[in-house]
């Protein structure tokens, strides 16, 4: 969960992502970690799905994007094959 924090954050980070608020939670289901960013939904879950693809430990990772009016943003809204 460490790393993919640092990942995330580094994500973020690079492309100057206003963050408004994130939270990590260590549910008996296991960790999950929630940002709310000021940005478009399409562009970031683009930007999540290569990231997931291209880390070393990306694929242990399910990087979901939910946008507060169109709902989950998934890989098929990008063109892109499901994982």
């Amino acid at each position: 969960m460490g790393v993919a924090l640092q990942m995330c954050d580094q994500l973020l980070w690079e492309n100057r992502w206003k963050v408004l608020d994130r939270k990590v939670l260590w549910l008996p289901t296991g960790p999950e970690a929630l940002w709310c960013i000021a940005h478009p939904a399409a562009e970031i879950k683009a930007h999540c799905a290569e990231l997931e693809q291209t880390h070393p430990l990306g694929r242990l990772c399910d990087l979901d994007v939910i946008c507060p009016e169109n709902g989950h943003v998934g890989r098929q809204s990008l063109g892109a094959n499901l994982r």
